[in-house]
């Protein structure tokens, strides 16, 4: 069944349909509509020569509909319906915004007071601090080793998978549990359903030979995932550096 309809920005350039890359390019973005309560999101890509659009959620007030891994009748429901609701014709009717990576470089006065163009020093509204988040004493080796190639095993993954698990960041629970951090509650929806647990799980075995359990996080509204999570990919670096 047909996963994909015309791309609604179009941004993104023709590629050769028979490119020996594949490395596609790919943007996501979320739209809300001016005055219905709809917010949709999707997925554009050329992987096949030209710009096309992979419908992913439609919220229409209280009801979502969201793309499920083979699950047909609804995938086909939900096509049908994003035509209904959102075309290249209408797209002045919604508010469009490209999904970026979260930026975290300014200073956290500047975050608080950002009319100030001096950047003045402010009175400091020191809060008491949460306890710092610890990996488990015994951090499991098969989850190391799946955080170390963690990003390679992304170029196997289904195009909306790996759209999302570019965003998400990785840490560690209790035993061989690997937890995939996601940037909001709609991204981790869509990894955590059983489908898209089960194809990571997979794309992991056939990596390092070993079964891990995943779990699927998502951050609080305007929480910072180092207050919450310790960066586990960021620590097997480390420990790499220092052994080199």
């Amino acid at each position: 069944m047909k996963q994909y309809t015309v791309a609604i920005v179009g941004a993104l350039k023709k590629k050769g349909l028979f490119s020996l890359s594949r490395k596609f390019d790919s943007r996501f973005y979320q739209a809300k509509h001016n005055q219905l309560p709809i917010t949709v999101m999707w997925i554009e890509t050329n992987a096949l020569g030209k710009p096309l659009c992979y419908p992913c959620v439609i919220q229409e007030g209280e009801e979502i509909m969201a793309f499920r891994t083979a699950m047909r009748a609804q995938n086909k429901a939900l096509l049908q319906r994003w035509g209904q609701v959102i075309s290249p014709g209408n797209k002045e009717e919604f508010l469009i915004e490209e999904m970026e990576e979260e930026v975290r470089s300014a200073p956290r006065r500047m975050q608080e007071y950002p009319d100030d163009p001096d950047g003045r020093e402010w009175p400091s509204r020191e809060e008491p601090r949460a306890p710092k988040p610890q990996l488990p004493k015994a951090l499991n080796e098969d989850v190391k080793a799946v955080a170390k190639d963690f990003r390679s095993i992304l170029g196997d993954a289904s195009p909306m998978l790996r759209t999302y698990l570019k965003k998400a960041r990785l840490s560690a629970g209790e035993g061989n549990v690997l937890l995939i951090v996601a940037p909001d509650e709609i991204s981790a929806g869509a990894l955590g359903t059983e489908e898209h647990k089960e194809e990571i799980r997979r794309l992991i075995e056939e990596k390092i030979g070993k079964q891990i359990e995943v779990e699927v996080r998502s951050l609080e509204r305007g929480g910072r995932f180092e207050d919450s999570f310790v960066d586990l990919e960021k620590l097997i670096h480390m420990e790499i550096t220092v052994e080199d």
